[in-house]
């Protein structure tokens, strides 16, 4: 039993090593793939450097260790991000005028514009014809950027709020420094800062309502408006319709009532929130259209079936460890799988990395996966 114990305790540094390295940069193979010039040999050796990058990051040398400690490396990553949304982006978003681009944030800040004119965002259309998919409550949340035409800072808003939560949950700067460094190592996530795309801030806004609603100490009206925030953040798109029972399950063995409170109401807002556009639009609403037809046309019959059964054993194994696994980890599977078998499915559909698009799915779970591997059990 010993000797099981050293080895399990000897591999888990090597599992930590490839999870990360899995999770940062199979997505920026797309990015790998569209930009660079002979992307099999200079990707082979962007992933070489990255490789003992990230063992350096997870594992740092004397050297490095007062640096690490310092609030230098969290700086200096948070200002770089937010100087590429602030400069890079409306570069990018600039192609919409030549047709080009990714419309995805032109949807988002569409709809937050039409909700506070009280139109109805779900019969309009972007530049590409594409239809709105964000949710009305993600809209609302993001529609103070949008309306004052302030979008390119809403990645550095949400960037900054979630290491203030992360401080405020008594996290260590040394945690927070590998948390960003190990997340700036993606280029996708680089990709996606680039474009205005929402799947990051949606993330780290979601792991700011996981860590708070993880204090013991806040009140009720803290509890309250946390969970509204969630329910806000569940109408993403559609299938975070299921975000609040997550959320919830991997509260339960630490706060009970909770857990059912924030499961029950978050959702309940959620569908209050789609409601309405769901009643007016039918089947015909964007956020459903957009499921039913990825659904129908990234699965056949058979790997449709296969991909409910990995998720239903991953419901499975998440209830056996319901008390065993920390909060991050019950989440970072709980949208790391299913999300990780759609953007597998889009891969085969795509046909190549460079055009595939659910490269970017990987940012809604990547820093629950870095945090969850990252910060020892005792963390959130």
């Amino acid at each position: 039993m010993q000797t099981y114990a050293l080895d399990r305790s000897a591999a888990r540094p090597l599992l930590n090593i490839v999870t990360i390295f899995l999770a940062t940069q199979v997505p920026a193979l797309r990015a790998i793939f569209k930009y660079f010039p002979a992307p099999l040999i200079t990707g082979s050796l962007f992933l070489l450097i990255a490789l003992p990058g990230i063992v350096l990051v997870l594992n740092p040398p004397e050297v490095f260790r007062g640096f690490m400690q310092s609030r230098w490396p969290a700086a200096l990553v948070a200002a770089a991000m937010a100087v590429a949304s602030v400069t890079v982006y409306p570069y990018a978003d600039a192609l919409k005028w030549q047709g080009r681009g990714s419309d995805a944030d032109d949807a988002l800040i569409a709809a937050g514009q039409a909700l506070w004119r009280f139109e109805n965002p779900y019969v309009q259309t972007t530049y590409l014809g594409n239809s709105f998919t964000p949710g009305p409550g993600w809209a609302l949340l993001v529609s103070p950027f949008s309306i004052t035409g302030l979008y390119r800072f809403f990645l550095p808003a949400t960037l900054a709020m979630a290491i203030w939560r992360l401080r405020a949950a008594r996290y260590a700067w040394q945690d927070i420094n590998k948390f960003l460094l190990l997340l700036a190592s993606s280029l996708c996530v680089w990709e996606l800062i680039a474009e205005g795309g929402d799947y990051l801030p949606f993330a780290l806004l979601t792991l700011c309502a996981l860590l708070g609603l993880k204090t013991a100490s806040i009140g009720r009206p803290h509890v309250a408006m946390l969970t509204a925030l969630l329910g806000a953040l569940a109408t993403f798109r559609l299938p975070f319709l299921l975000l609040p029972a997550l959320i919830g399950f991997s509260l339960l063995s630490s706060f009970p009532r909770r857990a059912v409170f924030v499961s029950c109401c978050a959702t309940a807002i959620c569908l209050f929130l789609h409601a309405p556009f769901l009643a007016i639009t039918g089947r015909d609403y964007p956020p459903l259209n957009l499921l039913l037809t990825k659904a129908e046309g990234s699965f056949s019959a058979a790997e449709f079936i296969l991909a409910v059964s990995v998720c239903i054993i991953l419901g499975l194994t998440m209830i056996v460890n319901w008390r065993g696994w920390q909060s991050l980890t019950h989440v970072a599977c709980g949208l790391g799988v299913p999300w990780s078998i759609v953007s597998a499915a889009e891969l085969a559909s795509a046909g190549s990395f460079a055009d595939w698009g659910g490269a970017g799915y990987f940012a809604m779970w990547l820093p629950f996966v870095i945090l969850a591997v990252t910060v020892p059990r005792t963390g959130a």
